[in-house]
């Protein structure tokens, strides 16, 4: 058994569960975050629908516009 091989088995993945992690607090914060984005985009479309079907399908025209002229 080589080096690399006893270093894995001992951890027995315990580093990628671990909650010390920078990159999984990065991970849950930026989740947490897209949650709430959501969170408030549903509220501001259940507050005035019309606006926001308005502003969709205005993206929508403006987003064919631009790349109907790349085709």
């Amino acid at each position: 058994m080589n080096e690399f091989e006893r270093k894995s088995e001992s951890s027995n993945g315990d580093a990628r569960h671990s909650s010390h992690s920078p990159a999984l607090r990065a991970v849950s914060r930026t989740a947490d975050q897209i949650r709430k984005a959501d969170d408030d985009v549903i509220e501001r479309v259940r507050a005035q629908p019309i606006a926001a079907m308005a502003i969709a399908v205005a993206a929508g025209y403006l987003l064919g516009r631009v790349f109907s002229r790349w085709g």
